[in-house]
């Protein structure tokens, strides 16, 4: 583990060793949406992700959408994003 992590976590931790609880492995797809005048107005990322437990033997797979607010607001979007 990074060193700058594990003294993130060191708190919650409580001076107990650090172990592999699950492993994520994600894939990103990403969009940017843009307005009339091409400048980027929001972002859409799409995650597939993995995730492994040691020990177990089938992954658990999920997918995340998340969309960010880049520039502009409301009245900047395309019609079609608020109707």
């Amino acid at each position: 583990m990074p060193p700058q992590l594990a003294s993130l976590v060191s708190e919650w931790a409580r001076d107990e060793p650090l172990q592999v609880v699950a492993v994520l492995e994600t894939r990103r797809t990403v969009w940017r949406l843009a307005g009339a005048d091409s400048e980027a107005l929001a972002e859409v990322a799409d995650d597939e992700v993995i995730g492994r437990v040691p020990g177990r033997a089938e992954p658990a797979t999920w997918r995340e959408i998340e969309v960010e607010l880049v520039t502009g607001g409301p009245r900047s979007w395309p019609r079609w994003v608020h109707g």
